[in-house]
């Protein structure tokens, strides 16, 4: 690699010359040039091979031999403004270790489809946080994306049937719930429930106990969330008990908060450990609003 200055004009002749477009260049320039001297540059600026050599204005940082940089690695590149673009890479040890890692995710994605339903989600999920985490040269990264598009799309049709096997169960414990409860005031953990399953099994115990005020429970710790539902007959909302003031201090009581109508409320928590004083909380408050 040479570098060295050139009066402006001269520099601007060199065949094949690169320079940013709109910048404004000092004179005399700094010229970096790979594989050619500054001085045969200058000498004979129009001849028509320099374009097969890298040569440019003012450069900035250029190691002394192009065999200091080693492998070269694009990981990242990305839009600054209109014609502007930048691009970040890896060279040397790092760049290998880039190319390392890309082959390792390849190889994972490749054999992911070979695996059944129950270890894919594993799979996909690795290999997700990998890409996330590990610098990958871009043209392994989209090789992977690639490989992984149809694994995600398997994943999605996977998880509706599990989730339409998880809605039928906590439809079921809701019917038992109506079942065993007795009483105007119906306060119970619906085992097995997330919160786009909650407002489906009050809507069922709802069916069976239409004069009762009910409150459902359920807890994730997978997701360290509680979900909380409520609705409230009438004559129910008239003796003083509101869906939204009862959610809210179930909520409370395991670290959330929430509201909603006087006849249906919804509200979260994030204090898992705290599910079962969270149902004592609202079966208290019912019986005090009620009596």
């Amino acid at each position: 690699v040479a570098a060295g200055e050139l009066p402006l004009e001269v520099a601007m002749a060199i065949h094949g010359m690169r320079a940013v477009f709109g910048e404004r260049y000092p004179d005399p320039v700094r010229v970096v040039s790979v594989g050619a001297s500054i001085e045969a540059l200058a000498t004979d600026p129009a001849r028509e091979d320099w374009h097969a050599y890298s040569t440019e204005l003012c450069g900035g940082t250029h190691g002394r031999s192009t065999g200091l940089v080693g492998r070269l690695s694009i990981i990242h590149e990305q839009a600054l403004a209109a014609g502007v673009r930048r691009v970040t890479a890896l060279t040397g040890e790092a760049s290998v270790q880039a190319e390392a890692a890309g082959r390792d995710l390849t190889s994972h994605a490749e054999d992911a489809g070979a695996m059944d339903d129950e270890a894919l989600p594993w799979a996909v999920d690795t290999i997700t946080a990998g890409l996330e985490t590990r610098p990958v040269p871009q043209v392994a990264r989209h090789r992977i994306e690639a490989l992984l598009s149809p694994l995600r799309d398997r994943l999605k049709a996977i998880r509706r049937v599990h989730a339409g096997g998880a809605r039928d169960r906590v439809v079921e414990a809701a019917r038992a719930i109506a079942e065993r409860s007795e009483g105007p005031i119906i306060v119970e953990l619906l085992p097995g429930g997330s919160k786009e399953h909650m407002l489906p099994a009050l809507d069922v115990v709802r069916a069976r106990r239409p004069g009762s005020a009910i409150l459902l429970v359920a807890s994730d710790e997978t997701e360290s969330r509680v979900s909380i539902v409520a609705g409230v007959a009438a004559p129910l909302i008239e003796g003083g008990l509101k869906a939204g003031d009862w959610v809210r201090e179930a909520a409370g009581a395991c670290g959330g908060s929430g509201g909603g109508r006087p006849d249906t409320a919804q509200a979260g928590g994030r204090e898992c450990d705290r599910v079962h004083e969270a149902i004592e909380t609202a079966r208290t408050y019912a019986e005090r609003m009620l009596t």
